[in-house]
Order: structure tokens, then C-alpha cells, then sequence
């Protein structure tokens, strides 16, 4: 995973979405697919066996739709943990920055008022 910071936040997420979106109007297309090819070839057969098979492509289908949203809620969870990361860094480094300016601050006073001893 990449670091991902503010601008690439939303990005990665959008991203996701649309990769997932598609990824579901792929299966669906290809359960309908599957089913409009089945039914020629079920044709006479008992209704038993004809429950059997449909019970057994729709566990298939269930599967196949909980792994693929799966999937994605991990995507995301990574994206979001990636995120917090960079945050976690970037406020540790603002906190940093903020330290060094505020010794520097004060190096500075201490540096002007022994200036000023040594006039006096």
C-alpha cells in the first residue's frame, strides 16, 4: 500500500468503489449468463434435480458475493489504516518541527539577552 496522505485519501477510496461496482456488475452479468446457458439443458429433468442444481448455484453465487465484498470492506480497511499511519507520522513530525522552532526561539533569546549583558 502506498502512503496514502489527504490528497490520496478520497482517491483510493473512489478508486475502490468503482473497481468493486464494476467487479459487481461483472458477476451479475455472468450469473445471468450462466443461468440463461443452464436452462436449455435442464429442460426435462425433474423438479428434484432442478431444485438441486439451482440450491447448488446459489451457494456458488452467495460465496462468490461474500468473498468479493470481503474483499473490498479489507481494501478499504487497509486504505483506512494507511491513512491513520500517515496522520500519526505527520502529526509527529508537526509536533517535531514545532520543538526545534521553539528551542530555536529560545536559543535566540538566551543569545539576545547575553548580547545585551556584554553592552552593559
Amino acid at each position: 500500500m502506498p502512503e496514502v496522505d489527504d490528497n490520496r485519501y478520497d482517491a483510493l477510496n473512489d478508486a475502490t468503489k468503482v473497481i468493486y461496482e464494476e467487479c459487481k456488475a461483472q458477476m451479475e452479468a455472468a450469473n445471468s449468463k450462466s443461468e440463461a446457458d443452464l436452462a436449455p439443458l435442464i429442460v426435462g429433468e425433474s423438479e428434484e434435480d432442478i431444485n438441486k442444481l439451482k440450491k447448488a448455484i446459489d451457494k456458488l453465487k452467495k460465496e462468490k458475493t461474500e468473498l468479493r465484498d470481503q474483499l473490498y470492506n479489507e481494501k478499504l480497511q487497509e486504505i483506512k489504516d494507511a491513512y491513520k499511519k500517515w496522520l500519526s507520522s505527520y502529526a509527529q513530525s508537526e509536533v517535531h518541527n514545532l520543538e526545534e522552532e521553539d528551542a530555536r526561539g529560545d536559543d535566540v533569546i538566551t543569545s539576545m539577552k547575553m548580547s545585551e549583558e556584554v553592552i552593559e
